[in-house]
């Protein structure tokens, strides 16, 4: 079982990794989903980025709260 500080480090790690994913689909136009004969691609948009980062945030404040 992982310890408080390697659950936040961890989740710093993909916050950073979110972030920069982020700025990766808007530099790149993302969208949200392509189809094309059968094939379906699926993107995250910029919200799908911001509410995933807004969580992951609230995650670490929540077990860094529990340390002190």
């Amino acid at each position: 079982m992982a310890t408080i500080e390697e659950d936040i480090a961890e989740l710093e790690a993909y916050l950073t990794i979110l972030k920069q994913a982020r700025n990766d689909v808007i530099l790149a136009g993302g969208i949200k989903r392509f189809e094309k004969g059968n094939g379906i691609v699926t993107y995250w948009t910029r919200d799908d980025f911001n509410t995933e980062i807004r969580q992951t945030e609230s995650k670490i404040i929540i077990l860094k709260r529990g340390i002190y």
